[in-house]
């Protein structure tokens, strides 16, 4: 058990990175996570047409249209971005791996809940369970792969990441337990969060910021175990 975890502490995972020879075809496993994310974006959809369905011509009604369509795209911010960061990990790291399958299971499962959560998530029903199952997978799967990184210079990106999307997250789970402008206002916070720190480079004191190659698919990894 010690052996095993050094060797992780290390950086066990570098090993699971894609190679050059890596196939690029998307895995079964791959398929199912995005079969997921269509049933979740119908039932957004779906959930944004009722709300453009309010019968009346009043102000008020159109109000409520305008406010509902400003809803569903709201929740549909955390569902691109959860499908981004799948993307990357599986274009980064090899999805063939039994690691990497499980990592794309548990993100499929997270937006089977964030999808059946979708019609209630502003009623006070189901938004503390999309909050959570949007924030527990997308920081805890990337401190796994910080984990098991090691000292790899992804490890830093990875951390840098996970602090912000920690902070995101507050504020998501801090809408769930809210309701009403309120609970809109804290969840707006959280998508600025999540994106405008992405868009900055995650930058952290003493971690630094960079989006440089972030997004760069099948990195060359040196016999030294860095990658290009």
């Amino acid at each position: 058990m010690a052996r095993d975890r050094e060797r992780w502490s290390r950086g066990y995972g570098v090993a699971l990175l894609r190679k050059r020879e890596s196939a690029q075809q998307a895995t079964y496993v791959e398929l199912f996570f995005d079969l997921v994310m269509v049933f979740a974006l119908n039932r957004l959809v779906s959930s944004g047409v009722a709300d453009l369905e309010v019968p009346g011509q009043a102000p008020a009604d159109y109000l409520a249209r305008w406010a509902g369509l400003g809803r569903t795209l709201l929740l549909f911010a955390p569902l691109l971005w959860t499908w981004t960061i799948t993307a990357y990990l599986t274009a980064r790291f090899d999805p063939r791996t039994p690691a990497l399958q499980r990592s794309t299971l548990v993100a499929a499962f997270a937006v089977l809940i964030m999808g059946t959560s979708v019609p209630h998530a502003f009623d006070g029903a189901g938004d503390l369970s999309f909050a959570l199952a949007y924030t527990l997978n997308q920081v805890g799967r990337l401190l796994i792969f910080v984990y098991i990184i090691g000292a790899h210079p992804l490890g830093r990106l990875y951390l840098r990441a996970t602090v912000w999307l920690a902070v995101g997250g507050a504020f998501w789970i801090l809408g769930g337990l809210t309701t009403g402008g309120a609970q809109v206002v804290l969840w707006i916070l959280a998508v600025i969060v999540d994106f405008g720190a992405a868009r900055l480079g995650w930058p952290l004191p003493r971690l630094g910021r960079g989006r440089q190659a972030v997004w760069e698919m099948a990195p060359t990894i040196s016999p030294s175990g860095t990658s290009s």
